[in-house]
């Protein structure tokens, strides 16, 4: 069964190109593929085909799809654009009650395809390997496919709320360009963390609501263009680090609620000019409220109860 919880607030300083937490911006991948010369508007006839073979695949109770048809043009069809030579450049089918899988989408077929977005609908079954996407707010289960970390030019990894399993591939970590890392939701376990790379591009790191435990993972202390991370609800323990501030002087958002993280709240927060939503609630931290705490002007959230 799906896991669901409301995810974390609103929050506009997530990252420097403006995303905020809970808007699920459609995920660009570019695909390295040959050019294929077409007339504009005018998609070839496999790239029809590739699409009209998934559209029989899929459950469509609503007909999001009914204008997908032989008789009219590619580019017109509902969801679809193409690009200036003709071809399938993106398909942007969020929340239209769409229910299936990706096996029967044949994405050699489509090698100008630069955009999909599937979110908010009811896909399952295995993630293939060889795409990289938004797939947040479906059903799909199994492991994440290490080839992920391939995509050199994958800006965001959204895979949130679904029945992922297993171990998060340390190749992700390596992903060069990426931004946004959201893989929260879901029934990761635990993995070595040590193995894991820096992420230096990361702004926005979310792995809420999953099996977790251990300490507060290292690598993403060394990613230090972070400004949002929820590692909330899983079993970390240990101190929260006191190089919080030399690490991270970008971050503006640290939820660690829901926890075993002991000791006492360290004082290097109160060196943190950017952070204004703290969340460590129900862990196991000991001590009175500091007194710095009321010195952070910038604080907008304060949440420490149940420790």
């Amino acid at each position: 069964m799906r896991r669901e919880r409301a995810r974390g607030p609103e929050y506009p300083y997530s990252s420097s190109i403006g995303h905020i937490a809970r808007v699920v911006l459609p995920l660009l991948v570019v695909v390295a593929a040959a050019a294929i010369p077409a007339p504009a508007n005018a998609a070839t006839p496999t790239e029809a085909d590739a699409l009209l073979a998934w559209k029989a695949s899929l459950q469509d109770d609503a007909a999001a799809l009914s204008g997908w048809r032989r008789a009219t043009p590619v580019c017109n069809w509902r969801s679809v654009d193409c690009d200036a030579a003709g071809r399938v450049s993106k398909l942007r089918l969020r929340g239209v009650g769409l229910g299936g899988g990706l096996e029967k989408l044949d994405f050699a077929a489509l090698p100008a395809l630069a955009e999909l977005d599937l979110n908010g609908n009811s896909f399952a079954g295995g993630i293939p390997a060889s795409i990289s996407l938004d797939l947040g707010n479906n059903g799909f289960n199994g492991s994440i496919p290490p080839q992920f970390g391939d995509p050199s030019s994958l800006v965001e990894l959204r895979l949130y709320n679904n029945n992922l399993v297993g171990a998060i591939p340390r190749q992700l970590s390596r992903l060069p360009k990426i931004v946004h890392f959201d893989l929260g939701a879901n029934y990761l376990t635990d993995h070595d963390f040590g193995k894991f790379s820096p992420m230096p591009t990361v702004t926005f790191m979310s792995l809420y609501l999953n099996s977790f435990n251990g300490s507060f993972p290292e690598f993403v202390l060394r990613s230090s263009n972070i400004t949002y991370v929820d590692l909330s609800q899983n079993t970390l323990f240990g101190p929260i680090p006191d190089t919080l501030q030399e690490k991270l002087p970008k971050l503006r958002y640290l939820n660690l609620s829901v926890n075993a993280f002991s000791g006492r709240i360290a004082v290097s927060l109160a060196r943190m000019k950017n952070l204004q939503d703290p969340r460590i609630a129900t862990n196991f931290l000991t001590g009175g409220v500091p007194e710095f705490l009321g010195s952070m002007r910038q604080l907008r959230v304060l949440e420490l109860g149940d420790n």
